[in-house]
């Protein structure tokens, strides 16, 4: 009698393991923007969803595929990934260094398993992504198409949210922030006062320099956050070597501007200027349209030799955070400087034509008040609006010169 409950927790032990062993993995997918999902070249949903979760997967990797419903957005194919047996595992679609890809955001045990009814599978219409990389894992997981009013959970099959249950919303890193993207996730406070430690423990300069850019290669930050990193550097030619490396490895390049407190010098700052706007555009995605906007305005922002692309202007800054960039513009000593500032955050952002406005009012000189309303137009949100900044003219002259030149620009 003993030893057979002595064998019981034993036998149990091995029924649950073999119980998790027979359960497939969870993927859940999920973007603010509604798109089509396909595994190993089958589509999962015939209707454009923003989260999908597919159930029983029973091999570890899969090739997973995706196509916007807004054809403006592309697609993608990714192989390789991967979602372990017995556990769900989370990834959100991003876009990282120009091209979109999956985020792994968790991945955690499944509870019991539960029961299921075969699925229904009306026929698609559908093609799935190019894989780029020209890999595929050729893996049968089953059938997988439903019907608008599936409701079951079989193998390989998929689980809409219901009703417009929507996957959880993306992270924000930095409240406030429409602007663009420079990298999709910046470090948590924690592990940067870790990355500020190890830079102060340095004696040498070049050492500092030398452990910034090694930790850079591999992270994200915000504009905030370099900010903090320059004040670890003694001379001014090591800080603006530096905030020129950070450019392309900042997670809200809109809000660069706010380096230029690290500068002692203004022609740091011209520099720094200059080298931002000798880079090729950041390749943005819009998020949903402002709900403030009537229709979705273009404007073109410019990049090197003279080249330009077509950006939606969705969201534009918000009055807290463009406060923040007014106070840095005032800041500046020279007008010319003050100048420089100002198209720096107009041309890395989404402004409105009041915002424009009240940034012209910083300026004394007449000449670089129309030379910043003539800047500022291809990146204003509410371009309809744009005769508002007449009045932050002195001079008819000048409305006449600023009128003339946006009948060339619309």
């Amino acid at each position: 009698m003993s030893n057979r409950l002595l064998l019981l927790p034993f036998l149990l032990l091995i029924s649950t393991t073999s119980l998790i062993a027979q359960r497939g993995g969870t993927v859940v997918v999920f973007s603010d923007k509604l798109f089509y999902l396909w595994i190993n070249g089958e589509l999962q949903n015939e209707v454009p969803q923003r989260g999908m979760t597919v159930q029983d997967l029973r091999f570890e990797y899969y090739t997973i595929g995706v196509r916007f419903a807004n054809p403006q957005l592309g697609e993608f194919s990714e192989n390789y990934v991967s979602i372990p047996l017995a556990f769900q595992t989370d990834y959100q679609i991003v876009r990282y260094r120009g091209r979109w890809t999956l985020r792994q955001i968790s991945s955690m045990p499944l509870g019991p398993p539960i029961a299921t009814r075969p699925p229904q599978n009306p026929p698609s219409n559908q093609q799935p992504p190019t894989n780029n990389n020209d890999i595929n894992i050729n893996i049968n997981i089953g059938n997988t198409q439903v019907g608008n009013n599936t409701q079951t959970t079989p193998p390989g099959s998929v689980v809409l949210p219901p009703g417009n249950q929507l996957p959880p919303p993306a992270p924000v890193y930095v409240p406030g922030y429409n602007g663009p993207i420079g990298c999709p996730v910046p470090m948590e406070t924690f592990q940067f006062s870790q990355v500020k430690r190890s830079i102060d423990e340095k004696a040498f300069e070049q050492s500092k320099l030398t452990i910034a850019k090694q930790v850079l290669a591999n992270n994200c930050l915000t504009s905030a956050q370099v900010q903090e990193l320059l004040g670890q550097f003694t001379f001014e030619s090591t800080r603006l070597e530096f905030a020129k490396f950070c450019y392309g490895r900042t997670h809200d390049i809109g809000n660069y501007y706010v380096v230029n407190d690290a500068f002692d010098f203004e022609s740091s700052i011209d520099e720094l200027n200059e080298y931002i706007q000798a880079q090729p555009a950041i390749q943005t995605v819009p998020t949903e349209p402002d709900p403030r906007a009537n229709q979705q305005y273009i404007y073109s922002q410019p990049q090197a030799q003279g080249r330009s692309v077509q950006q939606p202007c969705f969201a534009p800054m918000d009055e807290g955070t463009f406060a923040v960039a007014r106070n840095s513009v005032q800041r500046q000593s020279l007008s010319d400087s003050k100048l420089k500032v100002a198209k720096q955050i107009v041309g890395t952002n989404c402004v409105l034509s009041s915002q424009v406005a009240s940034l012209m009012d910083i300026f004394s000189l007449e000449r670089h008040r129309l030379e910043l309303a003539k800047y500022a137009y291809d990146f204003v949100f509410d371009p309809g609006n744009y005769f508002q900044v007449n009045n932050h003219l002195t001079f008819r002259r000048s409305v006449e010169e600023l009128d003339e030149y946006l009948q060339g620009r619309r």
